[in-house]
């Protein structure tokens, strides 16, 4: 534990709770910029990419499989493949696709390029470029009430401090978890990519194919979400309205600083683990 400035040890936990939650933001906010081949050192995206490059015989394989398939259902009738306009579709829809499966790493990167360009400018105008979110410090109300508490006032807001001490490290740790869960899927959706677009060789099968690519495009840009979650909760955790929500002595000072603190993080891990979900309705995918 860190010890208390003043020698609180109410202030003590308080600040302890409050340094680990602004550890946890700042690790949220550094991740927003990081890109996949750069996270941990790019050691996983290196493994990833050679699973991809690996897959994509498969893939090849399972094009001309999709092709010949949608090829058979749609054209039933072999007078049909003898229209000049129906073969010149089924060779541009075959060449598009092989075109897609040996350059997916290039889509890929194209696509999670654009997304963290909105996610750059969205921090760039919010003003908060550069800046360590986690940099919050407690309240000199909140330092005064610990400091005024008696011996025996102290031992329930010790207690009250402990557990609301407990519940900023649960929802820290939960947060950041959601974030580095948005690497985990990039590289899931990365390693396997050659093979669902592969199924676009074939009308029927063209659906996997266009849920895989707007499933990647949401999980790319809930970076976005996430960004903007962060701003607003910077903002919102500058405001102390509710210190003197239960009153105005110390221990009503205390919980509702714990109060105001708990709820805006449980609003901030909310949008991000709905960044995905929200993702899929603002833009319908």
């Amino acid at each position: 534990m860190i010890a208390a400035t003043d020698n609180s040890w109410v202030l003590g936990l308080l600040e302890d709770g409050v340094k680990f939650w602004g550890q946890m933001l700042n690790e949220i906010w550094d991740l927003l910029g990081v890109a996949p081949e750069n996270f941990k050192g790019g050691a996983i995206w290196s493994v990833m990419v050679n699973i991809n490059d690996g897959i994509k015989y498969i893939a090849y394989s399972l094009l001309v499989i999709f092709f010949g398939a949608g090829l058979i259902r749609t054209c039933m009738n072999f007078e049909e493949l003898k229209r000049p306009e129906i073969a010149v579709k089924y060779f541009v829809r075959y060449i598009l696709t092989k075109t897609a499966v040996t350059g997916v790493m290039s889509l890929m990167n194209a696509v999670f390029s654009i997304a963290q360009l909105i996610v750059d400018k969205i921090i760039d105008i919010s003003g908060l470029k550069g800046r360590q979110l986690g940099g919050m410090t407690v309240p000199d109300a909140v330092r005064q009430a610990c400091t005024d508490a008696g011996f025996w006032e102290s031992v329930p807001l010790w207690l009250l401090s402990l557990l609301g001490t407990i519940v900023i490290v649960v929802i820290s740790l939960i947060a950041v978890m959601s974030v580095y869960s948005r690497f985990f899927k990039i590289y899931l959706y990365t390693a396997i990519a050659p093979i669902p677009l592969s199924s676009f060789a074939g009308e029927p099968t063209q659906g996997t194919g266009l849920a895989f690519v707007k499933s990647y495009i949401g999980v790319c840009m809930e970076g976005a979400v996430i960004a903007l979650a962060a701003v607003i909760y910077s903002y919102f955790a500058t405001s102390n309205d509710l210190l003197n929500l239960f009153g105005t002595s110390n221990a009503s000072i205390i919980l509702g600083y714990i109060v105001e603190l708990v709820f805006n993080m449980l609003v901030f891990l909310g949008i991000v683990k709905l960044s995905s979900r929200l993702i899929h309705e603002i833009f319908g995918l």
